[in-house]
């Protein structure tokens, strides 16, 4: 045997093999460059919202307003061990707040908002959270209830018309205690889409708000406009006895295929009394159909939001809203309602309690049987007001 001529037969061998390999590594190249790519994070529009950056007394990016009594900033431990901001007051009597704002972009519809957040013991009749402010809207606030141990809080917002900037700001105001903060995220959302006509009450015409009909169900009461949540309109509704029951009510059909909707809405209400509830009533009209109300049967301390959500059947396509005084005697005033659509796996629920404190509580739609049942977990009461100073 000629061993040039094995040493050539070996090379050629060797060298087929390694154009075999190489084909295979291009082709896996080929595809992995034809494969779709995977879509970039959304851009948190929060600067230093993880806290990682510290000046000498309060987080770059951040600044601080102490309107009463004295408020430390400092930087601890975070949820994962790394940065995250603590907030301290030594009194009841003492406001301390961290302030940001969020410029937002043009034609923006909704946010994304979330953050973590851990409370030691707190005193006092104040709220401890995170207040939201709009351009040209009363604040709202979050994070309120009183857990103890690192805790997430998330929540979408629609973008008022108008609004060129978000206004972010944790707070201890008016209580005593610490409370750490971490990851503190806004996002742009897409379209938010309202399926309420005239939730804001702005078109009020007739006797009744434009594109909104009258159930006087039982007893008597009136239907007026008035200021609203913002100084434009609001509706209010007046049940005259305990018995009274009294709503405007919308029809709104919905896409095929049932899924998971959201209501929200701002009320306020001085007095009431009677076994019912002043809210939101939501009845399914066909398919597998299905009853939801989201309420108070105790006064609010001035204007509250409140916000549920609700599973419409696969089957479903049409929903009936009311916003109504069932069976109390009350003056109520709603305002800036609205219905959308909900892709989340959970959604936020609140409502109060006999006590006057808002209870929060998750829905699961995917461990819903029916759209009259859903599964809830509560975390807990807390205080929660909106359009207070």
């Amino acid at each position: 045997m000629n061993p040039i001529a094995a040493r050539s037969t070996r090379t050629r061998i060797r060298s087929r093999a390694q154009a075999l390999a190489l084909a295979g590594a291009l082709a896996g190249l080929v595809l992995l460059l034809l494969a779709p790519l995977p879509a970039l994070a959304a851009a948190n529009l929060v600067k230093n919202g993880s806290f990682e950056s510290f000046g000498a007394t309060a987080p770059t990016d951040w600044g601080t307003w102490t309107p009463a009594g004295t408020a430390t900033h400092a930087k601890v431990a975070g949820r994962d061990g790394s940065g995250a901001v603590q907030i301290e007051t030594a009194t009841t009597g003492s406001r301390g707040f961290l302030v940001q704002d969020v410029a937002l972009p043009a034609g923006a519809e909704s946010i994304d908002l979330s953050f973590w957040q851990d409370k030691g013991a707190m005193t006092g009749a104040g709220k401890a959270g995170v207040r939201v402010t709009f351009t040209g809207s009363p604040a709202q606030f979050f994070g309120l209830d009183a857990a103890s141990g690192w805790h997430e809080v998330a929540t979408r917002l629609k973008v008022p018309a108008g609004a060129t900037n978000v206004r972010i700001e944790p707070m201890v105001d008016y209580m005593k205690g610490a409370m750490r903060l971490d990851d503190v995220d806004i996002e742009i959302n897409g379209a938010f889409t309202d399926l309420a006509v005239n939730g804001g009450f702005e078109a009020f015409g007739g006797v009744n708000p434009d594109s909104w009909g009258r159930w006087p169900a039982a007893g008597t009461g009136t239907v007026a406009k008035v200021p609203g949540m913002a100084g434009n309109n609001a509706a209010s509704i007046t049940t005259d006895t305990t018995t009274s029951r009294l709503a405007l009510t919308q029809d709104i059909t919905l896409p095929a295929g049932g899924g998971t909707y959201v209501v929200d809405f701002a009320s306020k209400i001085d007095a009431i009394s009677g076994g019912g509830k002043a809210g939101f009533r939501i009845d399914v009209l066909d398919g597998s159909k299905g009853t939801f109300f989201f309420g108070t049967n105790v006064p609010t301390n001035s204007w509250e939001r409140t916000r549920g959500a609700f599973v419409v059947p696969a089957n479903s396509t049409k929903i009936r809203v009311h916003v109504f005084n069932d069976q109390v005697k009350a003056t109520a005033l709603y305002d800036d309602v609205i219905v959308h659509a909900s892709s989340a796996a959970m959604e936020l629920m609140t409502s109060k309690t006999a006590s006057g404190d808002i209870a929060l509580s998750w829905l699961k739609p995917a461990a819903c049987s029916s759209s009259r049942s859903s599964t809830r977990t509560s975390s807990g009461p807390t205080r929660r007001a909106t359009g207070s100073p």
